[in-house]
């Protein structure tokens, strides 16, 4: 059990699973197959059924961030570059609140940046350095992989309709975040949202090489308005044949 809770300094380095390699393609086929049955059941669903579904799903949420960040907190490592100021963080505060309040903007800001954001600390998981059988590993695939089953269980079920609205509102509630946690990062060193380097095996390193350091930021927020605007294209491409 010491090293179920162990934090990712107690390993030596090469003891974290390899990227794409069998446990890392488990849990995304789980996920998957995960987000296939709750967006089937949810879609099929009676409303009482569903708001039920979504009390459930905010309240497993909910519980999942307090009881990571109590054991960080009682582990002796909740320090400044442990604070839920992440976008998967943001987005998981975020996800609950639409569970318990089902507003408009919420469910859209899921589909523009929970669910992609999600899907990509799935792909290239920061957590890597930790092998599979530990609570944070553990943790980070089940957290990131329930953001993408709620997306898609709002989609399946014809929930949530994105649109060019949600995706402004999305993209400006980022930047407005993304200002105050920059002047942060810069204050005590840290990384939150990636804004100062890239995540290690992540595409932002391929911007960065595009850019350089100096030009990284441009890149980030290049690559970023490129990835709504192709969420948001089959949607209004859609409305404008209708």
């Amino acid at each position: 059990m010491s090293s179920f809770f162990a934090f990712e300094d107690s390993f030596p380095y090469g003891r974290g699973f390899a990227l794409f390699g069998p446990g890392h393609l488990v849990w995304l086929l789980g996920i998957l197959a995960a987000a296939g049955a709750a967006g089937r059941l949810y879609a099929g669903a009676s409303p009482l059924a569903r708001r039920r579904g979504d009390l459930a799903m905010g309240v497993v949420l909910l519980a999942l961030e307090l009881a990571y960040n109590a054991i960080l907190f009682f582990g002796g490592h909740l320090y400044v570059y442990m604070l839920p100021l992440h976008l998967c963080a943001l987005s998981v505060v975020l996800c609950v609140l639409h569970c318990f309040t089902g507003a408009r903007w919420l469910g859209q800001y899921l589909y523009y940046l929970g669910m992609p954001g999600a899907l990509c600390a799935l792909l290239f998981p920061n957590w890597n350095t930790y092998p599979l059988s530990n609570y944070f590993c553990i943790s980070g695939f089940v957290i990131h992989g329930l953001l993408v089953i709620r997306g898609w269980m709002l989609l399946r079920s014809g929930s949530l309709r994105p649109d060019l609205r949600g995706l402004m509102t999305s993209a400006a509630f980022v930047f407005a975040a993304a200002v105050p946690i920059y002047y942060f990062n810069r204050r005590f060193g840290t990384n939150y949202m990636f804004l100062m380097t890239p995540s290690a095996g992540s595409p932002l390193t391929a911007v960065q090489r595009l850019f350089g350091p100096e030009r990284y930021l441009l890149g980030f927020f290049l690559l970023f308005f490129a990835v709504e605007l192709l969420l948001w294209l089959p949607w209004g491409l859609t409305r404008r044949r209708k």
